[in-house]
């Protein structure tokens, strides 16, 4: 068990193009794949990594998630955020890291609740033991952009670049794992974007100079998934297929 590592996980979202499967009622993190609700397996694969302490930020009007979710016999702490007044990932964030304990060598594992269904316990247990070996500030899990074949993904292959130098050719994988202390210090100063949302990726972007920020590859693309439109969720449970 990973007594000092807390996971966060960000399910407030509605969905909103994906109203034609969730009928407007279902968090989209609830919607099944193979049976089982996407945010379970997230919960699940982390658990199975020993990270026990595991926090669910929900809207505050989601009445669905826990029952559906003590009825699988997953338990977890939730916090409501109002994402009316205070939108976006960042402030989600803010929400789980505010009932966590703040302990001197707390980590907090942050992630997005709909797009990490497909990442293995392994992975996981790869990103939390290289932030703990490199005794980074923050841990972030890059999904790359590019074909195997294509001569830019040798670049990819040097996990100690840059953040910066892979915008181009790697996206967010939906996970970081950081020092409490860290993000208590730079989630708050996160201004909004052009949508008027609090975005947690900002935080790369402040913390840019003043922190170091390692990446773990994701290089199985099998555990990457989009989760935002009906496409998406095709796409993923072809992912689940044998």
């Amino acid at each position: 068990m990973n007594k000092e590592i807390s996971a966060v996980i960000m399910a407030a979202g509605k969905g909103d193009r994906l109203k034609e499967v969730t009928g407007g009622f279902i968090p989209k993190t609830m919607l099944e794949i193979e049976g089982i609700p996407v945010l379970a397996r997230t919960i699940r694969s982390l658990r199975a990594t020993g990270v026990e302490d595991v926090v669910a930020v929900i809207s505050e009007d989601d009445r669905y998630t826990l029952p559906a979710l003590n009825k699988l016999g997953i338990g977890l702490r939730v916090v409501r955020q109002n994402i009316l007044l205070w939108p976006g990932t960042a402030k989600a964030a803010e929400y789980g890291l505010a009932i966590t304990p703040n302990t001197p060598e707390r980590r907090i594992i942050v992630l997005n609740g709909d797009d990490t269904s497909l990442i293995r316990p392994s992975t996981f247990g790869d990103l939390i033991d290289r932030h703990l070996e490199r005794l980074t500030d923050c841990t972030v899990l890059i999904i790359p952009e590019v074909l195997p074949n294509n001569p830019l993904s040798r670049y990819l292959g040097e996990a100690d670049r840059d953040l910066a130098s892979l915008e181009l050719k790697a996206k967010y994988g939906g996970v970081l794992i950081a020092r409490y202390n860290w993000l208590k210090h730079f989630l708050p100063i996160i201004q909004t974007d052009d949508g008027n949302e609090f975005k947690i990726t900002r935080l790369f972007q402040l913390a840019k100079g003043k922190s170091v920020i390692n990446q773990l590859i994701l290089a199985d693309q099998n555990q990457g998934n989009d989760f935002n439109t009906p496409q998406d969720i095709i796409q993923t449970r072809k992912k689940c297929l044998p």
